[in-house]
């Protein structure tokens, strides 16, 4: 017979550790839900920090005022700036500076416009001279030849150019001026980079004329476009070269303008000539000395991530170190001095454990020999937890199976709590108590055999059952 207290080897319940990160490992699903919104909590929040910190200093800059003179300075300086930008650009794509004036390739075609009425002529010459001097020709070829379409509309116009072949003034009085059929020579010069260049865009706009001579019929009048001639040379063009002189004498002059007039700005004005100057280039500068301006921070994903497991895996010790129910095997061994007879596992969709027939047969052989050794006839099985269907069923296994040993058993409620289906013998009766791992109360146990004891009831020992 036990004494009272003696079924307890100490007070304190010794964590089982290994079995905590076991526990903790199986509620990975749950983990990652905190990692996730941990992730969104943090990324959200650097996203808004990198964002009011870009605005602060928005505002900051532009609480810097200037007065009307500075402001003044600054203004001419991004206008100059402005003026060199475009003046670079220019000189960077226009393929008419970059030509050779020295040796400048070119192409003069010559084209008769005929059979054209005396009024009608003007226009029929006036449309074909704006479709060529005016960006619609270069559109055109643009839109029909891939081999120009690098080049913007604007720097191949200025490769073309077109005039009308001189003729004496005459004055001519007709009585039907309509049936008085003139005619009237175009000229018109292609440049290219290079030989090559000049052949083919010569070819492009005569393409194109064709295509256009059927609108200037429809909208200007009836007449004949022909082609008589088109003559390849090479030349040096001192008007060309003029104007490429021009150009770069023009852009070393306003760059030296510039840095005199920028060097005279104070900082406040550099900071908003900086700014107003190059909006572009100072954005993609301060992006690249932030980064992570408007930007959600990967660093600050990671620590969410890490951050919402480690408070799940607070809350998750918390509730399994206070929950005061039976965890583990060692913690059960640890903690009781009653007999152990081992732990059945079973699986969530079956009553039968897992362990084996063999684990279970030694089990049962134990318990037999624990009633035969203490003369034990009738054993009650003690439940201190509600079973449920599973549990229902395999107490039925081993009562089952403890009948075959020659012991009468039955699983029942506890004494404890009052009721039961067992009639106190004073002799030949035992307890035997079933806990299962997560609901089994060590509270509720204890008192179950502390009231056991009391009324000289042994407890034979314990079975664990683990449904995780």
């Amino acid at each position: 017979m036990e004494k009272m207290n003696d079924y307890k080897k100490s007070d304190d319940i010794e964590a089982d550790f290994l079995d905590l990160l076991y526990s903790f490992c199986r509620k990975w699903k749950q983990a990652a839900v905190f990692a996730i919104a941990g992730a969104l909590l943090l990324g959200g929040y650097s996203y808004l920090k990198n964002r009011t910190a870009d605005t602060s200093a928005e505002t900051v800059s532009q609480e810097k005022e200037l007065t009307k003179e500075e402001r003044s300075s600054v203004t001419e300086a991004v206008r100059i700036k402005t003026d060199i930008d475009g003046l670079e650009e220019y000189l960077e794509n226009s393929v008419l500076m970059q030509a050779d004036a020295y040796s400048k390739e070119h192409v003069v075609l010559l084209y008769c416009i005929e059979d054209a009425s005396i009024q009608e002529l003007p226009k029929i010459a006036e449309s074909y001279l704006s479709f060529l001097r005016y960006g619609k020709a270069a559109e055109a070829v643009i839109k029909e030849n891939k081999k120009f379409d690098s080049i913007k509309a604007p720097y191949l116009t200025e490769l073309i150019s077109v005039w009308e072949a001189a003729e004496a003034q005459r004055q001519v009085i007709l009585e039907n001026p309509d049936a008085f059929k003139t005619q009237k020579l175009l000229y018109i010069e292609v440049t290219g980079k290079d030989a090559e260049m000049a052949d083919q865009l010569a070819e492009a706009i005569q393409i194109s004329l064709k295509e256009y001579a059927s609108s200037v019929k429809k909208f200007c009048g009836n007449h004949i476009l022909t082609l008589l001639d088109d003559t390849h040379s090479t030349r040096t063009d001192s008007t060309l070269q003029a104007q490429q002189r021009e150009k770069r004498e023009l852009l070393k002059s306003q760059q030296a303008n510039l840095n005199a007039l920028v060097s005279a700005l104070n900082e406040e004005q550099k900071q908003v000539y900086e700014k107003e100057a190059q909006p572009d280039q100072e954005e993609e500068s301060a992006e690249a000395d932030n980064p992570a301006a408007n930007q959600i921070s990967f660093k600050y994903i990671i620590l969410g991530c890490c951050g919402g497991i480690f408070i799940y895996g607070c809350m998750f010790a918390c509730s399994y170190l206070l929950k005061g129910v039976i965890r583990s095997e060692q913690e059960f061994k640890s903690y009781y001095r009653i007999p152990f007879y081992g732990k059945l596992k079973l699986k969530a969709s079956m009553s039968a454990p897992v362990n084996g027939e063999d684990s279970v047969r030694q089990m049962m052989a134990r318990i037999s020999l624990a009633c035969k050794k203490q003369k034990v006839k009738k054993l009650c099985l003690l439940t201190e937890f509600t079973p449920g269907i599973q549990e229902t069923e395999f107490l039925k296994y081993l009562t089952d199976q403890l009948k075959d040993q020659g012991i009468q058993a039955a699983a029942g409620e506890s004494l404890s709590k009052g009721s039961s289906q067992w009639e106190l013998p004073e002799h030949d009766f035992a307890v035997a108590a079933v806990c299962k791992i997560g609901a089994t109360s060590y509270s509720v146990l204890n008192n179950a055999i502390e009231f056991y004891l009391e009324n000289d009831v042994p407890v034979i020992g314990a079975v664990l059952l683990d449904i995780r």
